[in-house]
C-alpha cells in the first residue's frame, strides 16, 4: 500500500515528485497528465506548484495507475475542498480526463477495505473480475462482493466528473448496483491432460508467458514516453 499526498504552494505551475522512493517515468508522466486535467477546473491552476509524495515501502514506484487519484486531489486542492480520508480509487488518468484500466482491481480493493476505505472507486468495466477464492475460480462483480465481504462500497467510474461526483457524495447514500446476473460466466473444470499432451502443454505455457511479458513491456513503454502530445 501507499499514501499519496499533493501539496499546493505559490508558483508557476510545476510540478515536483518526492524521490524517497523513487518515483519513475511513467508516474511521474501521470502527475503532469493529472495537474493538466486540474487546469482545466481552474483559473488560478497556473499560480501554484504541486509537490507530489508517495509514502511506501516499496524502494521503487513506477506505474500510471494513481494518475486518476492524483488529478482527483488537484482539483480538489484547487477548489479548497478537503477529500474524505475513507475515500480513494485507482485508475489511469487522460488528457481529457478519461479514467483508464488498471491491473489487480480486486486485490487492491480488498487492501483499501483493511486500512479504513469506505468508498473505492475503479475504472469503468473492471467490476467483473475473475478470481481464484477458497472455493475455486469464479467470476464475481466486484461492487457486490466487497460490499458483502469486506464491507466496503465500490462504483466504477468513467471520467473524472463521475469520479469528484462520488467522492463528495454521502457514502451511505451510494448505491452499487448488486444485479450479478449479467457478470456470470461459465468457468470450465480442471481437465487431465493426456500424457500425449505434455509436450503441448508446456510449449503453449511458455508461449502464454512470453506474450505476457511482451504485452508489459509494450504498456510499459508507452506509460512511461516523455512525449507530452497524447496524440
Amino acid at each position: 500500500s501507499a499514501d499519496l499526498t499533493l501539496e499546493l504552494k505559490s508558483g508557476n505551475g510545476n510540478i515536483w515528485s518526492d524521490i524517497n522512493p523513487l518515483v519513475g517515468t511513467s508516474t511521474q508522466s501521470a502527475e503532469k497528465t493529472a495537474v493538466k486535467v486540474a487546469k482545466k477546473y481552474s483559473n488560478e491552476a497556473n499560480k501554484y506548484d504541486y509537490f507530489f509524495n508517495i509514502d511506501s515501502d516499496a524502494s521503487i514506484v513506477e506505474g500510471p495507475s494513481a494518475g486518476a487519484a492524483m488529478a482527483l486531489l488537484a482539483i480538489t486542492a484547487l477548489q479548497g475542498k478537503n477529500l474524505p480520508s475513507n475515500v480513494s480509487m485507482t485508475g489511469t488518468i487522460s488528457e481529457d480526463g478519461k479514467v483508464g484500466a488498471v491491473g489487480g482491481v480486486f486485490e487492491k480493493t480488498k487492501e483499501a477495505s483493511q486500512t479504513g476505505i469506505k468508498l473505492f472507486m475503479i475504472p469503468k468495466g473492471e467490476g467483473k473480475q475473475t478470481v481464484k477464492l477458497p472455493e475455486g475460480v469464479q467470476t464475481i462483480y466486484l461492487p457486490d462482493y466487497a460490499e458483502k465481504n469486506w464491507k466496503i462500497k465500490v462504483v466504477e467510474v468513467s471520467d473524472i466528473d463521475e469520479v469528484l461526483k462520488f467522492a463528495f457524495t454521502n457514502i451511505s447514500e451510494i448505491d452499487v448496483n448488486t444485479s450479478i446476473e449479467s457478470v456470470k460466466e461459465y468457468t470450465p473444470e480442471p481437465i487431465q491432460v493426456h500424457s500425449s499432451l505434455a509436450l503441448m502443454k508446456k510449449l503453449t505455457a511458455k508461449y502464454i508467458e512470453d506474450a505476457n511479458i511482451s504485452l508489459m513491456q509494450a504498456r510499459n513503454a508507452l506509460s512511461s514516453t516523455l512525449i507530452d502530445d497524447a496524440s
